[in-house]
């Protein structure tokens, strides 16, 4: 029988036609399939008798559809059948809202079979019909066909042998508008609507000039357009495509640098520069070169890649260069001047240097900076002919290195080495060769700073009279300004040497000229006038093998040194004294170098006061007046039985003694300083209350130091206060001065003082303040004043005393003073009431006042004063010898810084147990 077809299946996932009937036989071999007459190659019995399935390549059709399908079995032809193939739309282009052609992508899209015979077609535009003359091209992938104007989406669809495909939904595609053009470098970016459609067909030109194979379409709103050739200029860009045409948009590129030929440009100015880039266009002739922002620069040559100019002067980095084009500015590009280089630097003068350099600022000097071992920067002075710059370096600089800054622009590191100068000594050396000496100078460092290497100093000294004696000094570093050395041999003059050396590199000093210091006398011992003696004469700066000693001209023989500070020699004592009180000078030679100093005086007969009472309490000193008492006794002249000691004075920060001894107290203070004139005229007076102290150094409990200054006048006083705890016999300027145990020893100089004439004196005044009347519970005592020492009227006072009740207040003046460091003679009186000082006070009738005045000669340098004062208390008598006596303060103040000794010897009651009693350690002050 007959094979017969009774369904025809097309799978579109594989191109495989299943076709279903009868009599299709058992043997795959005896099958033949015809699709519009083209036999099917690949053929397949799925079932015997009933399925084949058969392989459809589209591409043997055309694309087109096949309808007919043929089946032979052996021979025997089946009924024909009829195959449907459903036709798909795959894209569809967006169509322009003006209406205009569109491109529809599918499979199956033909309007005839594959023999061609016409299919019933129609085209859906939303929902309404078109027949196929809507669509000039056809094909069976692809079909160009008009669409309607209109605006949102265009919804599309075929209808193919009645069946429809897909509809496919595309928005109407805007018009091609330019709104704007963005630029970077040589890269501009075309922003607007509309440019994606039909993108192979899309051209974009410029000032007539194609671009588009420079661009990109990144979206329908974004071109990108870079690498842009040199032929291409500012103009239109214009944007279209096969349906339609963009706006003229008129860009104006901006000017672009690529490079600059010199980055590093001479500070000097001047310099050619090409600068490379594109866009240089002179629209309107109006294009400039501006530097840092500002049209400065000549332009010579330009073109539209290259600029030609003239560069200007300045210094720093991180300036810029840009161009412009009528208001288009261009990019930065960056460039610096060339860097400050340092070639040398020399010395001027002692602190001034000169740095040679390059590239810095001649004209602002504010611009430039010295940083001399990483220390601050300073700024620096230019030379007068703009070649170099100056700066003052300390002395204590240490060899290290130097750079300069121009305008935050650094230089080259300079190494820099100092050749040490040596200025002066602290002190001639002694011709004993103990002498330490202080040597001063500049660039004495002894390190640099730049290696971190130690540095050598040497100093050496050469004698005048011994040419080539080089002698090498023991040397202590102390700072890049001076050196402690020893070691110090010869006498004359010589010259003082520094060599310093560094990294093997040795640097010299000037030659110092120096002397040796010539004898120093200070003070010397006395002798009776015409009996001769040995004497001990203090002095400093001597050979022991090499001395003479003089007294007024006449030899002392035999001179030994007993040290380095005391001569002994046999004085015949036959210069005469000098009329006008004045010392006898002592001179010294020492290896030929000569010095003298007038420090000598005689012994004068001296009485003691009361001739120290009885033998049996003391024995009078002719030679300084003075009473040795015996241990039971005391006071100035051994009149007072001795008490049992109180504790020890003490001294408070601002100078004032406590001298600790009961209820009654005894204030002693330096009140004034007054200068008198040959009429003993006041010239001028300084009240102690005025002064400020400077300096206060306490040394321990008892010894303290101070230094005061007035706010209107040069003057200074400086006062030592020294505690004895044991008697003590010591020698000032030649005075022996015995200071009592549990003593306070004042020392006053006063220096700086300005005399209005030379022939004026200064009289150191101080004030001695008790109660004018003391009641000890049995008697009631009138407070007396006395003073004596004297051989005449005129003549100065060697004591004074202050007695109230029991209580004593001794003091005793050393009859000598170093004036301007000669030896004088000193002069003490007990000033008149009637002096008007007195009304300065601020006097009442409860105490009792005494001012006492130590008057000196003028003086160019300093005054050394050294009065001393002590107090004690007498025995009660019978008639009150079961009370209690009442006890002692002796207040030493020292506002105005006097010098003086103080000493308190405390109560005690006759037949019973000492009992003392401390209420108060108070300061008494007159505050005037």
């Amino acid at each position: 029988m007959n094979p017969s077809i009774s369904s025809l299946v097309y799978d579109e996932s594989n191109n495989y036609i299943t076709i279903v009937g009868e009599n299709f036989g058992a043997y795959q071999n005896l099958l033949k399939v015809s699709l519009c007459s083209i036999v099917a190659e690949e053929i397949q019995l799925v079932e015997p008798h009933t399925k084949i399935s058969v392989y459809f390549d589209s591409a043997l059709f055309n694309n087109r559809v096949c309808q007919f399908i043929d089946l032979e079995v052996n021979n025997q032809i089946s009924t024909t059948g009829v195959l449907s193939i459903p036709s798909h739309i795959t894209s569809v282009s967006s169509p322009p809202t003006k209406g205009g052609q569109i491109t529809i992508q599918g499979s199956f899209l033909s309007d005839t079979n594959y023999q061609g015979t016409p299919l019933a077609w129609i085209l859906y535009y939303n929902s309404n019909i078109y027949t196929s003359t809507q669509c000039p091209t056809i094909s069976p992938t692809t079909l160009i066909c008009n669409s309607p104007p209109g605006s949102g989406t265009l919804m599309v669809k075929l209808k193919i042998s009645n069946k429809l495909t897909e509809t496919i939904s595309v928005p109407y595609m805007e018009p091609i508008l330019v709104t704007d053009v963005n630029q970077i470098n040589d890269t501009i970016t075309i922003i607007g609507t509309g440019f994606s459609y039909d993108i192979s067909s899309t051209t974009i030109f410029i000032s007539s000039q194609e671009l588009t194979p420079n661009c990109n379409i990144n979206s329908d709103t974004e071109i990108v357009c870079s690498t842009i050739p040199l032929y291409i200029l500012s103009g239109k860009i214009e944007i279209s495509n096969k349906l339609t045409k963009s706006n003229s948009f008129t860009f104006y590129f901006n000017p672009y640098i690529i490079s600059l030929s010199t980055p590093i440009l001479d500070t000097a100015g001047g310099e050619t520069i090409t600068i490379s880039g594109r866009f240089f266009e002179t629209v309107d002739n109006n294009f400039k070169l501006l530097s840092d922002g500002i049209d400065q620069l000549s332009i010579s040559q330009i073109d539209g890649t290259t600029i030609i100019a003239k560069s200007i002067g300045g210094f720093g980095k991180n300036h810029y260069f840009v161009a412009q084009s009528n208001s288009r500015i261009s990019n930065q590009v960056q460039y610096s001047f060339s860097p400050p280089s340092i070639t040398g630097f020399t010395q001027i003068n002692e602190n001034q240097f000169s740095i040679q350099a390059q590239h810095f600022s001649t004209d602002q000097e504010s611009l430039n900076s010295v940083i001399l071992n990483d220390l601050s920067e300073t700024t620096p002075f230019i030379s007068q002919d703009r070649k170099s710059l100056i700066i003052t370096v300390n002395g204590k600089t240490s060899n290290g290195q130097i750079i300069i800054k121009v305008a935050g622009q650094q230089s080259n590191f300079f190494s820099i080495y100092f050749a040490p100068i040596i200025k002066s000594l602290s002190l001639k050396p002694y011709l004993d060769g103990y002498s330490i000496v202080t040597i001063n100078g500049l660039y004495f460092s002894n390190k640099n700073y730049q290696t971190n290497s130690q540095v050598d100093l040497s100093f050496s000294y050469e004698l005048d009279s011994v040419p080539n004696s080089n002698s090498i000094l023991e040397c202590t570093y102390i700072n890049g300004e001076s050196a402690s050395c020893k070691g110090f041999n010869g006498y004359g003059f010589a010259k003082l040497l520094l060599i310093k050396t560094d990294n093997s590199i040795s640097y010299t000093s000037n030659n110092l000229t120096f002397s040796f210091q010539e004898p120093k006398v200070i003070k010397s011992t006395s002798l009776y006038y015409n009996k001769p003696g040995n004497i001990t004469i203090t002095a400093e700066s001597f050979s022991s093998n090499s001395l003479e000693v003089y007294v007024s001209n006449f030899s002392c023989i035999n001179p030994v040194a007993i040290d380095n500070s005391h001569i002994n020699c046999f004085y015949e004592a036959n210069a005469p004294p000098n009329q006008n009180q004045t010392s006898l000078t002592v001179s010294i030679i020492s290896k030929n170098m000569f010095g003298k100093n007038q420090v000598f005086y005689y012994y004068e007969p001296l009485m003691c006061p009361n001739n120290c009472t009885s033998p049996d309490q003391g024995i009078c000193n002719p030679i300084n007046g003075e009473c040795s008492c015996n241990d039971s006794f005391g006071s100035l002249d051994c009149s007072i039985p001795k008490q049992k000691p109180l504790p020890p004075p003490i001294v408070d920060d601002n100078g004032n003694s406590i001298i600790s001894g009961g209820t009654h107290n005894f204030t002693v203070s330096i009140v004034y300083l007054r200068e008198l004139n040959i009429f003993s005229g006041a010239v001028k007076t300084l009240s102690m209350a005025n002064i400020k102290w400077v300096n206060k150094t306490k040394n321990n409990t008892t010894d303290s130091y101070f230094k005061g200054i007035f706010e209107n006048d040069t003057a200074t006083i400086e006062l030592d206060a020294i505690y004895y705890k044991d008697a003590y016999q010591y020698d000032f300027a030649g005075d022996i001065v015995s200071i009592p145990s549990n003593s306070i020893k004042y020392v006053i100089t006063i220096s700086n003082w300005e005399f209005e004439s030379p022939l004026n004196t200064l009289q150191v005044i101080y004030n001695s303040k008790t109660k004018r009347y003391h009641n000890d519970g049995c008697k009631i005592y009138q407070t007396s004043s006395n003073s004596g020492g004297g051989s005449g009227a005129n003549e100065s006072v060697s004591w004074f005393q202050l007695a109230s009740g029991g209580s004593v207040m001794d003091a005793k003046f050393s009859r000598r003073m170093f004036v301007d460091d000669t030896v004088r003679k000193s002069y003490v009186s007990v000033l008149s009431i009637e002096d008007p000082l007195y009304l300065l006070l601020n006097t009442n009738d409860e105490y009792y006042y005494r001012l006492t005045s130590i008057n000196t000669p003028s003086f160019s340098q300093r005054v050394v004063l050294d009065p001393s004062f002590n107090s004690l208390i007498r025995a009660s008598d019978n008639a009150c010898e079961n009370k209690w006596k009442v006890p002692v303060i002796a207040s030493v103040c020292s506002v105005g810084g006097v010098a003086l000794i103080t000493v308190v010897l405390g109560v005690m009651y006759r037949k019973y147990k000492v009992r003392i009693f401390l209420k108060k350690f108070s300061f008494k002050m007159n505050k005037l």
